[in-house]
């Protein structure tokens, strides 16, 4: 557990996860061939012990035929023709091995006579000297001309402690001297050239090595690609997922400083409200002592209301329900949209014929307990998108409000006849809110500018702190309406 917890605060990457991979890969290949030339020098080892055995073996073998042949001979009182020409024919066949073994090459005897050395490797002369003591030693057949060469090298050793001898020169040929002594008596050397071949059964065996360590190489292989593709997917995933996280936290850092740049900017405008609030009673209290102008103090006075309970809202993020709706508010919905249209839209520095209101109130819609400035919170947003989005071409705004008795209902309607709004804000999130009404959704007018967060305070003062219901649709004749459903 400790291993895997240090292993943790290592971002191991698919890089190298490749590089242990090629590291193992290449481990595995020098390996290979490390064993494979270990394998090779223990063979060569081997086979050079074997070699010498095996030589040894055969003269020694050889040895001990001519020894105990001549003493079966011996044995016997007399020896006929017959019998002669046989032991000639045996004596033969040990001289010429090699035409039966391929391992020998040659074979002689360096016969002791008179304190001197003669090759024999002739049967006939072989059995005159040994059995019939003639004397008589006829030239060899071959020259024998490595074999004499050795022969000089070992024979005063052999000569005095009588044990064989094998030399093998660079060729990997062994030249062994075994001293002949039949019935004990030292009466020469049995030389004996041979090279055993083991080639077959080493090709055989390390075939059948490169064989296995193909097929296990194959299984490792396999096995490093498995894991490679396991290690791969979990390293990707991981990578993922920390990229993910990192992003989540970024986009947390980015919120959490942006509201804490709008939490001081609240303690900045919540120590502005208190004197905001204190002037604004200052200047209604002044514009009650004034006289003469009763319809001058009240729309300055409704001003007045209306910034005050702007600075209000901007001071609480969630006001208090009871400053939205009371019994104690009688708002007639009618004066506050004719108080909208005469005295905020249509109060202009220069007439414009590009601007037009129609009006068409229902003068049977009730007196609702909403605080009249919540509703002009409401209404101002939804007329100045229309005003907004048409700035080049003439417009006609139509604002309508109709009380149906039966159905218990109250509607306002605020539509134009201008552009109409793009589809990609009429699309519903998932929880069926249109997109224009969600907070920071900018929209882009021919001139750049933005806007849209007034829709988003319009839909949640009338949704979040009314209760009414609140909908926007284009037209077909083209232009957009807003619908507001009262409660």
């Amino acid at each position: 557990m400790k291993i895997l917890r240090k292993a943790e605060k290592y971002n191991f990457e698919l890089r190298h996860i490749s590089l242990l991979f090629m590291m193992i890969i290449v481990f595995e290949v020098v390996v290979f061939f490390v064993i494979k030339d270990s394998l090779g020098a223990f063979l060569n080892n081997t086979q050079d012990w074997y070699r010498r055995y095996s030589s040894d073996r055969i003269a020694n073998s050889t040895a001990n035929s001519f020894e105990m042949l001549i003493e079966t001979i011996r044995l016997d009182a007399e020896v006929t023709a017959n019998e002669r020409k046989k032991m000639i024919q045996k004596f033969d066949v040990l001289m010429n091995q090699q035409l039966v073994e391929d391992d020998i090459i040659e074979v002689c005897l360096f016969f002791y006579y008179n304190k001197e050395f003669f090759i024999i490797d002739d049967g006939e002369v072989l059995f005159e000297n040994f059995i019939e003591r003639s004397g008589n030693i006829s030239p060899p057949m071959n020259e024998y001309g490595k074999a004499k060469s050795f022969f000089n090298l070992v024979k005063n050793e052999i000569l005095t402690n009588e044990i064989p001898k094998t030399v093998v020169d660079s060729n990997q040929v062994f030249h062994s001297f075994i001293p002949f002594v039949p019935e004990g008596e030292f009466s020469g050397i049995i030389y004996i050239q041979s090279k055993p071949n083991f080639s077959e059964l080493e090709g055989e065996f390390l075939a059948n090595y490169d064989l296995m360590s193909f097929a296990l190489s194959i299984l490792i292989l396999l096995g490093l690609l498995v894991v490679y593709n396991i290690s791969s997917r979990i390293v990707k995933q991981k990578n993922k997922t920390q990229e993910e996280l990192y992003e989540q936290k970024q986009k947390l850092l980015e919120e959490r400083i942006k509201h804490e740049k709008e939490f001081i900017f609240t303690k900045r405008i919540y120590h502005a409200n208190h004197k905001s609030e204190r002037i604004m009673g200052f200047i209604q209290e002044d514009l009650a002592k004034v006289e003469g102008n009763d319809e001058l103090s009240e729309r300055i006075s409704k001003y007045t209301s209306f910034i005050s309970r702007v600075v209000y809202d901007m001071k609480w993020y969630e006001p208090p329900i009871n400053t939205i709706r009371n019994p104690y508010y009688r708002t007639n919905v009618n004066d506050v949209i004719r108080f909208l249209v005469d005295h905020v839209f249509q109060r202009l520095t220069v007439e414009t014929e590009a601007i037009k209101f129609k009006v068409e109130l229902d003068p049977n819609f009730p007196v609702i307990g909403i605080n009249e400035f919540v509703i002009w919170e409401i209404l101002e947003p939804l007329i100045q998108n229309s005003l907004s989005h048409n700035s080049e071409r003439n417009i006609e705004i139509t604002i309508t409000t109709e009380h149906n008795v039966a159905a218990g209902k109250s509607i306002i309607w605020v539509q134009d006849n201008g552009v109409g709004i793009k589809s990609d804000l009429l699309e519903k999130d998932a929880d069926g809110v249109k997109m224009i009404f969600h907070e920071n959704i900018k929209r882009e007018n021919e001139f750049g500018d933005h806007f849209g967060y007034g829709c988003f305070i319009a839909y949640n003062m009338a949704v979040k702190g009314c209760g009414w219901k609140i909908d926007v649709e284009n037209l077909s004749q083209g232009g957009c309406r807003f619908i507001l459903e009262l409660n």
